[in-house]
């Protein structure tokens, strides 16, 4: 008789946990338990997509869990819910960060747990990709908003790296987009999904900027692969098989989506200040990391799926 690993995933609601929770809930050897503070919208999805987990209301018997493997998924909110209050991002998320960890140290010290950091520890580079050299330059005496997510995700990493003894993967995603980004979120993908699915035109600036979206099953991949090594505690930058600029976004989505879009002096979101945002530091690759999609592909594939799910929805 097989034993089932148990998967938990805190943030059910996100993004990101939506994807994983597809992937991971249909697979007979894995029992799925998902932490949400919002159970009812959990539970919805999980009907909606006939997938079976259990659920749990918040995170008061968090502590009771043991699993084998743990997916932090929490984050303060979109760019567009989040409305200045930047606070939420130290008080959240290291919030939760710290509870994974009490967890891990006290009830399952062999599971592995995996962070979701950002590709914005690096800093805001303007010219240049993320190297193994980078260094994330910060004037100390005049600390802006903007390098607020920087310091919070970079300072989880460095006190994850202190728990050495532990297996602790962060997984720094630039940039992400799937079937279930909301329209609204404020980002320039998401705001190409509003666009398409009310026929009004895009008005983004002019200026170019590179980026590299990484696939669902590319991420799931990734996971999969660090969950098979025994002793594991760094950090990874995801990335997908190419990168690809916004001129190309905007060509693919209006050649196949008929996306319309005009160029206006404005920003096109929390990213719109570094013109290059992905990584050349490729170290998923010892783990046996080969992406199969192209920043391209993955964003066709899941903006076609973002408007079916927007028509069965009407």
């Amino acid at each position: 008789m097989t034993t089932k690993r148990t998967i938990a995933i805190m943030g059910a609601n996100s993004q990101i946990a939506r994807c994983l929770t597809e992937f991971y809930a249909p697979q007979p050897d894995v029992r799925l338990v998902l932490f949400s503070h919002r159970p009812e919208l959990t539970r919805n999805f999980l009907e909606q997509r006939r997938l079976a987990a259990a659920v749990y209301d918040g995170y008061q018997q968090f502590s009771d869990c043991r699993f084998d493997l743990l997916l932090n998924c929490v984050g303060a909110g979109t760019p567009t819910a989040l409305q200045n209050n930047y606070l939420s991002w130290f008080e959240i998320l290291e919030g939760y960060d710290n509870l994974a960890l009490s967890q891990l140290r006290e009830k399952c010290p062999q599971a592995l747990y995996v962070n979701f950091s950002s590709g914005a520890v690096y800093g805001r580079r303007k010219q240049e990709p993320a190297r193994e050299k980078s260094c994330n330059c910060i004037e100390v005496n005049n600390i802006t908003p903007s390098e607020y997510y920087a310091l919070i995700r970079l300072n989880a990493e460095a006190k994850h790296r202190a728990h050495a003894a532990l297996r602790i993967v962060d997984i720094r995603i630039f940039s992400f987009f799937c079937r279930h980004t909301p329209p609204d979120a404020g980002y320039f993908l998401s705001d190409i999904l509003r666009s398409l699915r009310s026929g009004t035109a895009l008005r983004t600036s002019p200026a170019e900027m590179m980026r590299d979206y990484i696939h669902p099953d590319d991420l799931c991949a990734l996971i999969e692969l660090c969950s098979q090594q025994g002793s594991l505690n760094r950090a990874f930058d995801a990335y997908s098989a190419d990168p690809c600029c916004k001129s190309e976004i905007l060509s693919l989505f209006q050649r196949e989506f008929g996306l319309h879009y005009e160029y206006a002096s404005i920003n096109d979101g929390p990213n719109d200040a570094c013109d290059v945002y992905y990584s050349t530091h490729h170290t998923a690759a010892e783990l046996g990391y080969r992406p199969r999609f192209t920043s391209l592909a993955g964003l066709r594939q899941e903006m076609v799926c973002a408007l079916e799910n927007h028509i069965q929805q009407k």
